[in-house]
């Protein structure tokens, strides 16, 4: 009776004593408390007598309904998620307009695995021209969403030819696959925790299916790195040279919490450098720290006067106090994998 009693110590209140076989009878506490019209909201049960009441526990992923994108094969499919993966998410923007069939249909976010998206970057129609102008975020048609946690309907064979659905962790921990063959990361991630987790897209020679450099033909690929393996890939032939825009997944929270997993904090940001001739004119003033400025000096400023690098300066007072500076640097992309999280 002791052990049963401390079983439901935590509910008490809200289930009923043992009673006969046909006795009825109802918990005399309510888990809500009712709240009159210009009342005082009710300060509850101490201590919390059940779950629901309590405050919500923190550190908890947020996992959302995706549609993968799966490619099917010979074998069954391919290029297809699975739990742990990076998800890339397709930009694509649906059709508002009123009365449009389109407009009316519920739409699911589709998805797909890094492999899947470096397969058709590498197909020759997608390439480009050598010396041409590089794609830009705006026009890059996928972008990092988050890390699968778990997969419904999944369809190893393709028997049924439809997509399963994954939830993707877009903020929180979960648990990040690391080893998966040479088919998904060239290599094992060499992660320690604290570690930041990188996607990268790459602007690099062409090469055919037979792994042959095409002259003149530049195509894109998406890498997984670690904040452990900058140092390495700035190192000749300096990958990152070719980088062209850069996602941060997340931190590295535990190492090894079963066979070839990690567990990932994720936090999905997007870094990017901004070009200076896109702010920087003739007219562009140097920023004085001995002059007193106000909000209506808020702009673009060299740092110095080599003029190698400008801050977009804004000038906030303080209530009652003097003036305060809240710089906010724009650098180039080469600028900004100098201030990576290296280890």
């Amino acid at each position: 009776m002791s052990q049963t009693r401390r079983m439901h110590q935590a509910l008490a209140g809200y289930l009923s004593p043992a009673q006969g076989p046909t006795d009825v009878t109802a918990p005399s506490t309510n888990a809500r408390h009712p709240v009159a019209p210009g009342g005082a909201i009710p300060p509850g049960s101490r201590p919390i007598p059940a779950s629901t009441e309590g405050p919500k526990k923190t550190n908890v992923p947020i996992p959302v309904a995706r549609e993968c994108v799966c490619t099917y094969g010979i074998a069954g499919l391919q290029h297809t998620l699975g739990e742990g993966d990076i998800v890339m998410a397709e930009r694509v923007a649906f059709s508002q307009k009123r009365g449009s069939d389109m407009a009316s249909r519920p739409h699911f976010v589709r998805v797909r695995s890094i492999e899947s998206v470096n397969n058709q970057l590498a197909d020759p129609k997608n390439w480009r021209v050598a010396g041409s102008a590089p794609i830009t975020y705006e026009k890059f048609g996928f972008a990092v969403d988050g890390v699968v946690n778990n997969t419904d309907g999944a369809d190893a064979l393709g028997e049924f030819k439809d997509r399963p659905i994954c939830n993707s962790v877009v903020q929180g921990p979960v648990r990040f696959a690391h080893a998966q063959g040479p088919v998904r990361y060239p290599e094992k991630l060499r992660c320690r925790i604290r570690d930041v987790v990188y996607v990268g897209l790459f602007d690099q020679e062409a090469v055919d299916d037979k792994g042959t450099a095409v002259a003149g033909q530049r195509m894109y690929q998406l890498r997984v790195f670690s904040s452990r393996e900058v140092r390495t890939l700035s190192r000749p032939p300096n990958v990152l040279a070719d980088l062209r825009f850069l996602w941060r997944v997340g931190s590295i929270i535990d190492t090894n919490p079963s066979p070839n997993y990690m567990s990932i904090n994720v936090n999905i940001e997007r870094l990017h450098g901004l070009e200076m001739a896109d702010f920087v004119t003739a007219s562009t003033p140097i920023y004085d720290p001995t002059q007193s400025y106000t909000h209506k000096d808020d702009g673009i400023y060299y740092t110095d006067n080599t003029q190698t690098d400008i801050v977009e300066m804004s000038f906030r007072k303080h209530v009652g106090g003097e003036n305060r500076k809240l710089p906010v640097h724009l650098r180039t992309l080469d600028a900004l994998l100098n201030d990576l999280h290296v280890v």
